[in-house]
């Protein structure tokens, strides 16, 4: 059976990937991961909030 050689670790300035003529490391990617999450969450705690008629 072989291996597979083991990738380099990745700390977080290095470029993830080129998207729309960008280089995009993975701290793009996190931050954008956190904000993507941070919204979803909002945004149920907003519409879980109930009018009731007064």
């Amino acid at each position: 059976m072989t291996k597979k050689p083991r990738q380099p670790a990745r700390f977080g300035a290095e470029v993830w990937q080129e998207r729309f003529v960008r280089e995009w490391s993975l701290w793009d990617l996190w931050y954008c991961v956190v904000i993507e999450l941070d919204r979803r969450m909002s945004f149920r705690s907003t519409n879980s909030i109930s009018f009731g008629s007064g």
